[in-house]
């Protein structure tokens, strides 16, 4: 099993990332030479003798038993809570290698101010223009075309960031997260990053979709079809869902890696635990700033599901015309209620 561990060294002095698909862990030199040799397929006895020679430190088979079993076994079988379920891998962009001129962009003196700037006018744009419905069938499908294309080079931005930053990336593919369908890249090996260069990698999706909203806009201003100024609305609340730091979308993990805490949803969780007891959260500020803005968000979305789970209800009892949307809350509510059932079972097994 330990065949599957991969081991990079970081940006951090004396501490190393072990990866195994998802699941990350740092460790100590000690740990890391330790999973080298058990690779290699060496004894305990061995491993024991092999390190004390090689830094004259006088290890004892219990402390080397104390590492695997305590440390590297339980890393390698803990299981892997994730709401991602991957359904199929589209592309390995690892295979690809990028213009030295398209990494520079992300350079952090080139990458903050082009951001903030593209970000303000489309911004203006957006609340400056009204948007266009789309009348006829062969808009809406060029208008889907359009949207699988954002999605997908949104990841592809991140692989470049990555790539600017000698992180490798495996894997683009589809999948479903919670129940959004969404495109995904794994992004594990950014972990061995400071918190600076993995923030760029963060911000590098809703990047190229910022450029992608002023090319929108353009062609709408020079052709003035209703596809282009719809793609530009579509193309900007989807980086506002991005943005939200509540949900674990791109705001979340930039919120994340500047709070420096890898594990912010569980401590979030956490927090609000202690704080609905009334006990005394004994965390940083910001934490609990951010814990309590988190709890207004979630009891936001429960009012308007709840509200708008109502009006469906009316609806059908007014036997009323009910459109697609409609039906939307109802899915969020079963997906809630099926949740909770769960992670409720998960606890008492």
């Amino acid at each position: 099993m330990y065949s599957k561990i991969e081991i990079y060294n970081t940006d951090f002095t004396d501490k190393y990332l072990l990866k195994v698909e998802d699941k990350k862990m740092y460790v100590g030199f000690l740990i890391k030479e330790v999973v080298e040799l058990l690779k290699e397929n060496k004894t305990i006895n061995q491993i024991i003798n092999i390190l004390n020679s090689k830094h004259q430190i006088d290890l004892k088979e219990e402390d080397i038993n104390e590492i695997v079993t305590n440390k590297i076994n339980n890393f390698v079988q803990q299981k892997n809570v994730t709401t991602l379920v991957k359904l199929f891998k589209i592309l390995d962009p690892s295979k690809f290698t990028f213009p030295f001129i398209v990494t520079t962009i992300f350079d952090k003196k080139i990458f903050y101010p082009f951001l903030s700037i593209i970000l303000i006018l489309n911004s203006f744009l957006f609340f400056s223009q009204s948007n266009q419905p789309l009348k006829t069938t062969t808009d809406w499908l060029i208008w889907a075309i359009l949207l699988i294309l954002i999605l997908i080079l949104h990841e592809l931005g991140h692989t470049v960031s990555a790539q600017k930053f000698n992180v490798k990336v495996h894997e683009l593919g589809f999948g479903i997260y919670s129940i959004f369908p969404v495109f995904y890249v794994d992004l594990g090996e950014s972990w061995k990053l400071k918190i600076e260069k993995r923030t760029v990698i963060n911000f590098s999706g809703i990047f190229i979709q910022l450029i992608l909203g002023c090319l929108f806009y353009t062609l709408y201003f020079h052709y003035n079809k209703p596809i282009f100024i719809h793609i530009f609305h579509t193309n900007f609340l989807i980086i506002i869902l991005n943005l939200n730091p509540f949900l674990k979308f791109d705001g979340y993990w930039i919120v994340s890696d500047l709070l420096n805490e890898k594990n912010l949803m569980e401590k979030s969780n956490n927090i609000l635990k202690e704080i609905v007891a009334f006990k005394k959260v004994k965390e940083k500020r910001v934490l609990i700033f951010y814990s309590l803005f988190r709890l207004t968000f979630l009891i936001w979305l429960v009012y308007i599901i709840s509200n708008s789970t109502l009006k469906f209800i009316l609806k059908l009892i007014n036997n009323n015309s009910i459109k697609w949307n409609d039906y939307l809350p109802i899915i969020f509510l079963i997906y809630f209620i099926y949740r909770a059932i769960s992670n409720k079972l998960k606890k008492e097994v």
